[in-house]
């Protein structure tokens, strides 16, 4: 009877405990779970957390996930969840919304892993954020997200990135350094225009593609890595780095676009490879610290204005350049010799205008 009764006494225990391991797992698996609830009046099915700082839209039903869509501008430091309960259930966060963040005072923000998306404008003139950790579960960053954050003063693209969008980061004015991966492949229109305070950036082998004026106004840079997979320096690339002051430009670019280093007033060391045909509009205008010259045999034609204003004291022109655009040379008032080959059949007006 007392053995009998011992072995009940211990089923009791062992179901007991059970309860209680069971019990604190689930606490356990809700330890990073919030619970939230519908705005009352709300037509999109907006929910919130218990203090409103969050708000949160259902983006999909099967599997159940959620997007952060907005926030109190008043929130300074924020925590995204992983997931949130409603009714019950448990939605994984895996987005942050158009202009999810915009706006708001914001000095600290904290993103899980199980984000994905991080959505246009989704920080964008945040200008108290200083920092930000993109976690690898990131895989596409939208455009202008981090634009106008004038606070921001360096960041690391993960690996789980592949482009980064127009106008990421533009008017980042205190973003001093920048981590780019080699899962990159191509960079967006504008996306560090203005960075004024970014002084150094290495382009990977693995981007094929960048936009127009990419780094367009960013005069505090002085030292540019390009990748070897660029087959063009799109226009205005460059245009107004005035403290740049020598750059590779790699064998695989055929063409150098229009204003692509206008304005880089301290380029003082460049080799044109010769794999470039032609050379744009305005190239090299107002680049005041080239003295001297050589355009390989590769170029069959110098654009308008592509070195007007600049500080060439002698220039070699190839001989496959079949055209030389208005005003190529003009305003190069310390250019002593130049050499123009018979290859060239084509001279527009004002090409040596101002040359004294």
């Amino acid at each position: 009877m007392n053995k009998q009764r011992l072995l009940i006494d211990i089923w009791l225990v062992f179901i007991t405990l059970s309860v209680i391991v069971a019990c604190n797992s689930d606490n356990e698996d809700d330890d990073d779970a919030i619970s939230v609830e519908l705005v009352e009046n709300s037509q999109e099915n907006i929910y919130s957390d218990h203090d409103g700082s969050l708000y949160f839209k259902i983006t999909s039903s099967s599997p159940l996930e959620v997007a952060v869509v907005n926030a109190d501008k008043r929130v300074s430091d924020v925590k995204i969840p992983e997931y949130v309960i409603i009714d019950n259930a448990k939605y994984k966060c895996t987005s942050i919304g158009y202009e999810a963040f915009r706006a708001c005072e914001i000095c600290n923000v904290t993103i899980p892993n199980t984000i994905k998306t991080i959505g246009p404008s989704a920080f964008a003139d945040c200008w108290q954020l200083t920092n930000i950790t993109i976690p690898n579960s990131v895989t596409c960053i939208g455009s202008s997200a981090f634009h106008a954050c004038t606070g921001l003063e360096s960041i690391s693209i993960p690996d789980s990135v592949t482009s980064i969008a127009g106008n990421t980061f533009q008017f980042c004015f205190s973003l001093e350094s920048i981590s780019i991966p080699e899962s990159l492949t191509s960079i967006g229109y504008r996306s560090f225009y203005k960075c004024s305070k970014l002084k150094t950036i290495i382009i990977p082998n693995s981007v094929n593609t960048i936009g127009d004026e990419v780094f367009f106004n960013c005069s505090g840079l002085t030292s540019v890595v390009i990748s070897n997979s660029l087959t063009s320096i799109p226009n205005g690339t460059f245009r107004y780095c005035s403290s740049l002051t020598s750059i590779t430009i790699p064998s695989s670019v055929t063409s150098i676009g229009e204003n692509a280093f206008e304005g880089c007033s301290s380029l003082n060391g460049l080799t044109i490879p010769s794999t470039v045909i032609s050379v744009g509009n305005e190239a090299f205008a107002g680049c005041s610290g080239l003295d001297s010259l050589i355009i390989p045999n590769s170029v069959t034609s110098i654009g308008n204005k592509a070195f007007a204003e600049s500080g060439l004291t002698s220039v070699t022109i190839g001989n496959s350049v079949a055209s030389i655009g208005e005003g190529a040379f003009q305003n190069c008032i310390n250019l002593k010799a130049i050499t123009i080959p018979n290859s060239v059949v084509s001279m527009e007006w004002y090409v040596f205008k101002g040359c004294i």
